[in-house]
Formats: structure tokens, sequence, C-alpha cells
């Protein structure tokens, strides 16, 4: 585990402003809506690892949601090398 908070450390120091405001609220639901390549797979990795470390809920109550399997697919893996086996957990899907 503390390798895994060194890593979300590490990564929240290469975000932006905005992006650090994404992963440390963490009331409520939260809805990232940007263009290509502006970092919301990490942004949203971030914010949940942020939940489960900082929270007493565990990765079957999270639910994210993408709008292709590619997004479902690069946000599992984001989730796998961020928090490791309890990203499994976690459901990631894709809707319309």
């Amino acid at each position: 585990m503390s390798s895994q908070i060194a890593n979300l450390i590490n990564s929240l120091s290469k975000l932006n402003e905005s992006q650090k405001i994404a992963v440390i609220n963490t009331d409520g639901p939260m809805l990232v809506l940007a263009g290509p390549g502006t970092g919301k797979t990490q942004t949203i990795a971030l914010r949940i690892g942020h939940i489960l470390m900082n929270t007493d809920l565990g990765g079957e109550n999270i639910l994210c949601l993408t709008f292709s399997n590619a997004g479902v697919e690069s946000m599992k893996k984001r989730l796998n090398e961020l928090i490791g086996k309890e990203s499994e957990k976690i459901l990631v899907h894709f809707t319309y």
C-alpha cells in the first residue's frame, strides 16, 4: 500500500490546478468533460485512488462510465497500475 500512496502523491504533483481540484474534492459524483489528450483518464483514476485511500469505501462502491470500449480498457489498466488488486472490484463500463 505504501508504494500505491507514493504513486498517488507523485502523480498528483503532475496535475494542473483544475485536475487537482477534481481529484481531491470527493463529495458526490463527478463528470470530466474535456478534449483528447487532456488527462481525463489520469484525473479520474487518481480521484478513485484518492477516494479508496482516504475513505472507508471499497472498490465495489465505485462506478466509472466512459463512452468507448477503448476508454474502458484504458481506465482499467490505469486503475490497476495505480491501486492494484482493488481495481478489479471497480465497475468500469461504457455507455452511450
